[in-house]
C-alpha cells in the first residue's frame, strides 16, 4: 500500500535516519569498487586518439560549458552510451545496461511518487548489438522501481555536491530501492554536480562515498566508474549471492532480470533442516520487508522445497536481517529453546527449523568487511561524517520506528501496514541520549551488521487480516499462551508484542490459531536485572505507560502491548463478514488514544497521556470505546474492559514500582480466559 508521502514529509524523516551515518571521501573507494581492466584501458586509449576526450584542452570534447540537467543529458546520450558504452559493448561482447533519463515521468511501483534523473535499469536495450539510444524517444517511458540498477542524480551547482538536499533526494531513490528488491544488500548511486562526481554506496548501516572527481580533469577515472556500473552483475550491483537461480549454484539471483523476463527460474537458497542440506524455492514477492535504510533490513520469504508442481503449498517461511553486531543474536536465543529441547507444536510458537548468521567463503557475511570490503573500519578514522537534525513536523501516518533521546518518535505506525511491509522499522531500543549534530573523523564509530537466516513453520498470516472476529480472539489467546511459554518454559522475554509479530496460524494440522513471532529484541530473564532502565524496548505504539515512562522491561509489559494492539485492532478495523477485516473508513476521530500519544514531545508526556485513557475505567469507556464503531464495540468491548481491568486495577499508577513477577503470574490466565470466554458467547457455546 502506497502512502503517497511527499518529499517535503519524507526528507527530514530519511535525514534524521541518516544522521551520523554517512562516510564522505573514503580513501580507496574508486579503486574498491571500479578497478580499472584491460578493456577499458583499451577504450580510453581508442576514445583519446579519436579525439572524444581533448587532452589538450583537459576536457571531453561534449562536455557542456552550462552544465545544466538537460546539457549534461545530452553528454550521456551522445558520449556516455552511444559511444563508450556502445563500443564496450561491441568490444567485448558484454552485458552492458544503458544510462537512461526518467525526469519526465513518475517511476512506477514506488511507496511514494518519485523521479530521479539518470538511471541504469533492464527495461531497454543492452545487447552488444543494441541499437544506439535517443533520449527523446525515451522520455515517456515509464520505468519500474524493481528494474533499476544504479541511480544518479544530476545539478549544475558544484556546491550541491555536499548539500543536505542532495542526499535526502538519493535517500529517498535508495529507500524505494531497497523496498522494491529486498534481496539487495547494497544500492550504488551517483551525483554529478557541474563537473564533480561522487559515487555513493547505500548498505543497511550507513552510506559510504568516493571523493569528489572532476570528470574532465580525470577522464579515465570517470570512464572506470562510469563502465563500472554499466557492465555490474547481480553480485556487484548488490544482490544477496546465497539466493541463486538457474540449473547452476553459482548464478546469484537478480530480480531486476527476472522482472525484464518472467520467465526466469525462480530464485532459491539453500537451509540445513533435520540435519540435511534441502533447496529451498522462495517466493520472490516478499511477505514483509522495512521500508527504510539504516535498519536490520529485514525481509520474510515464503518457501517450499525446489521444484514442486506450482500448486504446491508453501509451508516455510525464511527471515533474512542484518542484526546489530554487538546485540545477541536472534538465532542464539532460538538455539538455546532448542537446547531446552523445543517441542515441535508449542502452541503459539512457530518451529524453527533453520538458524544462524550466514556464512560466505568460510566468513560470517557482514557490513564491515563483506559489504564494505574493509574501506571503513569500526572506528572509521579516515572519513568524516554529518547530518543535521530534521525540524519538527508529523508525517501522514508513516512508520514507527523509534528512535533518539527524549523526543518523540518522528514516524508513525500506519493502519494496514502490517500486510506485507513494515513501514521503516517496526521496532527499537530506545535510549536517552542525544545525537551529535557533527560526528569528527576521529570519534566516528561505525556500526557493523551481520547478516542472519532462520528458516520456520508455519508462514501464518497477518493477525489484521482475520475473518472473524472469533478467529481474531483465538489468535490474540495462543499468542498470549506462546509468550508466557516463552517466559516460563524458555526463560526468554520477549519485548516487542506489536501487530507486526502476532500472526494467524493457518496450518490445520497444529494446534492452535495464533503465534508470537521475531526474537529481534528479545533476551534472556537473566539478562533483566543488567538491562538499564534508559532503555525502552518495542514498538511505540503498543508500548505499556510505565515503560514509556522509564521503567525496566517486564513481562507484563508485554502483556499491555497485546491490549493494545487488540485496542488498534478495534479502533482502526470493521467487524469481516465473510471476508478479511479492512481499515476503517471514514477513520476513527483524531482524538483517539494513538494519535494523540503520538502528537507528544517525549516519551514522558507519551506515558503520562496514555495512562490517563486507561487508569479509569470510566475515562476508558468514554474516550476509548466510544470512538469504535458499533459492531466492532460489540464484539470487543467486554474483551477489552476485562484486559483493561486486569492490567490496571484501582489504584494502579504508573510511577509505582512493578510488582514481582510472581504476584503477576495470573494476568496470563486472566487475558486468555477472557477470550475463551468471548468465543464461547460469539458462538454460543
Amino acid at each position: 500500500m502506497s502512502s503517497n508521502t511527499t518529499r517535503a514529509e519524507m526528507d527530514p524523516i530519511l535525514l534524521a535516519e541518516l544522521e551520523g551515518a554517512v562516510v564522505y571521501n573514503v580513501p580507496g573507494f574508486e579503486e574498491a569498487f571500479f578497478p580499472l581492466s584491460h578493456d577499458q584501458d583499451k577504450l580510453f586509449e581508442d576514445v583519446s586518439n579519436a579525439g572524444i576526450y581533448n587532452h589538450n584542452a583537459g576536457r571531453w570534447q561534449s562536455w557542456p560549458n552550462s552544465p545544466t540537467e538537460g546539457n549534461v543529458l545530452v553528454f550521456f546520450q551522445s558520449t556516455v552510451d552511444n559511444i563508450l558504452l556502445h563500443r564496450l559493448a561491441q568490444n567485448t561482447g558484454y552485458r552492458v545496461y544503458r544510462y537512461v533519463p526518467s525526469s519526465t515521468i513518475t517511476i512506477r511501483g514506488g511507496d511514494c511518487k518519485r523521479k530521479t534523473d539518470l538511471l541504469l535499469s533492464t527495461s531497454i536495450p543492452s545487447a552488444p548489438d543494441s541499437p544506439k539510444l535517443n533520449f527523446i524517444a525515451l522520455r515517456n517511458n515509464r520505468y519500474d522501481w524493481r528494474s533499476i540498477r544504479v541511480i544518479g542524480e544530476l545539478k549544475a551547482n558544484p556546491d550541491e555536491s555536499n548539500s543536505d538536499s542532495t542526499l535526502a533526494q538519493l535517500a529517498n531513490y535508495v529507500r524505494e530501492i531497497f523496498n522494491a528488491q529486498p534481496s539487495r544488500r547494497w544500492v550504488h548511486a551517483f551525483t554529478l554536480c557541474g563537473s564533480h562526481l561522487r559515487t555513493w554506496m547505500f548498505d543497511r548501516s550507513k552510506a559510504t562515498t568516493s571523493r569528489l572527481i572532476d570528470v574532465n580533469a580525470e577522464p579515465e577515472l570517470l570512464l572506470r566508474i562510469i563502465c563500472g556500473y554499466a557492465v555490474m552483475d547481480a553480485t556487484s550491483v548488490g544482490f544477496d549471492q546465497s539466493i541463486k537461480s538457474g540449473s547452476k549454484d553459482d548464478g546469484v539471483y537478480d530480480p531486476t532480470v527476472a522482472f525484464a523476463i518472467p520467465a526466469t527460474s525462480p530464485p532459491y537458497i539453500y537451509a540445513s533442516i533435520d540435519n540435511k542440506t534441502v533447496q529451498l524455492e522462495i517466493d520472490p514477492n516478499a511477505l514483509f520487508n522495512r521500508r527504510s535504510i539504516v535498519t536490520r533490513g529485514s525481509v520474510c520469504w515464503k518457501a517450499r522445497p525446489y521444484q514442486h508442481p506450482p500448486e504446491a503449498p508453501w509451508p516455510y517461511a525464511v527471515k533474512d536481517q542484518w542484526r546489530a553486531a554487538e546485540r545477541p543474536s536472534e538465532c542464539e536465543l532460538i538455539s538455546s529453546m532448542q537446547q531446552s529441547r523445543q517441542r515441535k507444536g508449542d502452541v503459539g510458537l512457530p518451529q524453527y527449523m533453520s538458524y544462524g548468521d550466514h556464512i560466505q567463503d568460510g566468513q560470517p557475511v557482514d557490513i564491515v568487511t563483506t559489504v564494505r570490503r574493509d574501506l571503513v573500519s569500526s572506528h572509521g578514522q579516515n572519513a568524516t561524517s554529518s547530518m543535521p537534525p530534521p525540524p519538527p513536523i508529523k508525517p501522514k501516518r508513516g512508520n514507527s520506528k523509534c528512535t533518539g533521546s527524549m523526543a518523540a518518535p518522528s514516524t508513525k505506525l500506519v493502519p494496514g501496514s502490517s500486510r506485507g511491509v513494515k513501514r521503516g522499522s517496526a521496532a527499537v531500543e530506545l535510549r536517552e541520549s542525544s545525537n551529535k549534530r557533527m560526528k569528527r573523523a576521529d570519534d566516528f564509530q561505525c556500526d557493523n551488521r551481520v547478516f542472519s537466516r532462520l528458516v520456520m513453520t508455519p508462514v501464518g498470516r497477518a493477525i489484521d487480516t482475520f475473518t472473524s472476529i472469533t478467529e481474531l480472539l483465538a489468535a490474540m489467546r495462543d499468542a498470549i499462551r506462546g509468550h508466557q511459554m516463552l517466559y516460563n518454559t524458555y526463560q526468554v522475554l520477549h519485548r516487542d508484542v506489536s501487530l507486526f509479530n502476532i500472526l494467524i496460524d493457518e496450518d490445520p494440522t497444529r494446534v492452535g490459531k495464533g503465534l508470537l513471532i521475531d526474537l529481534d529484541l528479545a533476551i534472556r530473564r537473566d539478562r533483566l536485572n543488567t538491562t538499564g532502565a534508559s532503555h525502552r524496548t518495542g514498538t511505540q505504539d503498543f508500548m505499556a505507560p510505565s515503560l514509556l515512562k522509564g521503567h525496566p522491561h517486564s513481562f507484563r509489559h508485554d502483556l499491555e502491548s497485546f491490549f493494545y494492539v487488540l485496542l488498534w485492532i478495534a479502533t482502526y478495523y470493521t467487524v469481516p463478514h465473510s471476508a478479511p477485516t479492512t481499515l476503517r473508513s471514514p477513520p476513527p476521530p483524531c482524538t483517539n488514544i494513538f494519535d494523540v500519544c503520538y502528537q507528544q514531545r517525549n516519551f514522558h508526556s507519551m506515558a503520562i497521556m496514555k495512562a490517563g485513557y486507561v487508569e479509569s475505567r470510566k475515562k476508558f469507556e468514554r474516550e476509548c470505546l466510544a470512538l469504535l464503531k458499533e459492531d466492532m464495540k460489540e464484539a470487543l468491548q467486554p474483551v477489552l474492559l476485562e484486559w483493561r481491568d486486569a492490567l490496571y486495577p484501582p489504584g494502579y499508577d504508573i510511577a509505582d514500582e512493578p510488582l514481582p513477577p510472581e504476584q503477576e503470574a495470573h494476568l496470563w490466565q486472566r487475558m486468555m480466559a477472557t477470550c475463551d470466554d468471548a468465543i464461547d458467547c460469539l458462538t454460543g457455546a
